[in-house]
């Protein structure tokens, strides 16, 4: 009775009704119901310290799911991390189903399993079936199990070799929640049981990277991060917008902060073919040109800020020994946007080699030295000069029209200094 005067209960008040469900699961609610679950998170049994899992490159692993045949949010949230398939089975299903199912996990070597849609009253085994119980018994005892239970924690108890799992953890319910958060955890995006995650090697969905070092991102809601998700449904209309305009087939688009992913998304094909393969999260990018974007304008940027360098400068304004040449008057900003009329490129390598295409002498060398100090490839060096060379051929070329836009790299030769 404390406790409801404490709440104010004796003190009737109206609820109006209009709205409910949005007032009752706003965006604080969906934050704070992420923390409570990510601290629920329970790890029984670790052996060898298999969670996180690491080096997953090395790894045969596949996701079973005992109770909901189909995919869910632990399913897609493990798939974020590295690709790993899917293989699901109800509880009603056959003997001859969960022979099929058994069969199917011979190739790998690490069964990562969700037991779920069980019952929270101990009637029937908690609701889980002997023909599942029976399953999970085979997985345990003759696979690297990962076993992560959303269920009743007393169903441990009805699970014979469960002991035998590599690791257990129980989530103890199944919502979207506890099963993000369970994901998270095998994963080592978050901490469990007050401990650290270490070192992991995670495949950066969408990216194309294999990262060999620590990483421990975690795919987020904007608002866990203060973030507005409104304000980035803009970066949606741009996407599509350059999809429309024939810009780019499609794309993927990652935003990430401290570790988090808060936004990602997928627009488009992977090529302009109607029949093309639509982009997904493990859709892979030649990671090109991007020096100039990382690189070479951010530096541009700051001292651009600091108010020593100032892009509507010419070229000769920073390189006096371009005076007299026919790059002199080359814009900062047309160059920068592609439009100074430099060429696309230009074949330095032609003047190193013969018309069969053999190595000139003097060029190249097998082993560095002072002389040959520069590597171009594995075991193989050119002469320290090479660079007046290029220099020498740029400040030569010939030009292109002027305000047409061809993609160039000449131009950025210049900002090295």
């Amino acid at each position: 009775m404390k406790a409801k005067f404490w709440c104010g209960l004796n003190n009737k008040q109206y609820v109006n009704p209009k709205h409910l469900y949005e007032d009752l699961n706003n965006k604080a609610s969906f934050v704070m119901n992420s923390k409570l679950a990510e601290a629920s998170v329970t790890l029984l049994k670790n052996e060898k310290s298999l969670l996180p899992l690491q080096r997953l490159d090395t790894m045969k692993i596949i996701e079973v799911s005992i109770g909901d045949a189909k995919e869910n949010l632990f399913s897609s949230t493990i798939n974020k991390y590295s690709k790993i398939p899917h293989l699901g089975i109800d509880h009603d299903a056959s003997k001859k189903e969960r022979d099929t199912l058994m069969a199917k996990l011979k190739n790998y070597n690490h069964v990562i399993l969700q037991i779920n849609k069980t019952s929270y009253k101990p009637e029937k085994d908690f609701g889980c079936s002997a023909g599942s119980i029976e399953l999970i018994s085979k997985i345990c005892s003759q696979k690297n199990t990962i076993a992560c239970l959303f269920s009743n924690p007393y169903l441990i108890n009805k699970l014979d070799n469960i002991d035998k799992a590599k690791a257990i953890l129980d989530v103890y319910e199944n919502n979207s929640f506890s099963q993000k958060a369970a994901a998270d955890a095998i994963m080592g995006a978050i901490i469990v049981n007050g401990r650290l995650p270490v070192s992991t090697n995670l495949f950066v969905s969408g990216t194309g990277l294999e990262i060999n070092t620590t990483i421990r991102v975690q795919y987020v809601t904007p608002e866990q991060m203060g973030i507005n998700s409104v304000k980035l449904q803009e970066i949606d209309s741009i996407a599509r917008h350059g999809i429309k305009e024939n810009a780019y087939p499609g794309c993927q688009i990652v935003a990430i902060k401290d570790g988090k992913v808060f936004y990602q998304k997928n627009f488009g094909k992977q090529a302009y073919d109607a029949t093309a393969e639509k982009v997904n999260d493990h859709t892979i990018y030649d990671l090109a040109s991007l020096t100039k974007i990382l690189s070479s304008s951010l530096a541009l940027m700051k001292l651009s800020e600091q108010k020593q360098f100032d892009y509507e400068q010419h070229l000769d304004y920073y390189f006096p020994e371009l005076v007299g040449t026919n790059k002199s008057a080359i814009h900062y900003k047309d160059m920068l946007t592609h439009q100074s009329g430099l060429p696309a490129w230009l074949p330095f390598w032609q003047k190193t080699v013969d018309k069969k295409n053999g190595y000139k002498s003097g060029y190249y060398s097998d082993e560095y030295s002072e002389e040959f100090p520069v590597q171009v490839a594995k075991g193989l060096y050119v002469v320290k000069d090479f660079n007046d060379s290029i220099y020498n051929q740029i400040m030569s070329c010939k030009m292109e029209e002027t305000c047409k836009y061809v993609y160039s790299d000449i131009g950025y030769y210049f900002l090295k200094s």
